[in-house]
């Protein structure tokens, strides 16, 4: 029995993406940085329901971006996951930005749609992180 035990714990953990030797630690600051983006994009996305926008405000929120995933990636391989979802929220948020760019200003219904989007996989990402080991 022990010999099926073994084989398949360590099947169990190589599938749920744990590594039995060197165990991916939680960060709180990424979780810190994670939620403190989204206010920004709150107030960000806010904007885009106004005929102009500020550019300004978009590069603050890309710094905020940038300091994030350059901190991912600081991490090593053993932070893929991490690493591909901050990514993907990334280009989420950047593909919203040309949506708004190059369209007219969002409708309250888009707005609300994008705005549940983009948090909605911010918050994956923050779930991700806090099924790390503590």
């Amino acid at each position: 029995m022990s010999r099926i035990f073994f084989p398949m714990g360590g099947l169990l953990a190589l599938l749920s993406g744990c590594s039995l030797f060197f165990p991916v630690r939680q960060d709180p600051e990424t979780i810190r940085a994670l939620n403190d983006l989204k206010p920004a994009i709150r107030r960000l996305y806010e904007s885009f329901k106004a005929e102009t926008v500020v550019p300004g405000h978009i590069a603050a929120v890309r710094d905020q971006w940038d300091a994030v995933i350059a901190r991912e990636k600081g991490k090593g391989d053993s932070n893929s996951l991490m690493q591909g979802q901050v990514a993907g929220c990334r280009d989420m948020f950047e593909a919203h930005i040309r949506n708004r760019m190059e369209g007219p200003s969002w409708s309250f219904a888009h707005h609300d749609n994008q705005l549940e989007n983009m948090l909605e996989t911010i918050e994956l990402a923050i779930r991700t992180e806090l099924s790390k080991t503590p």
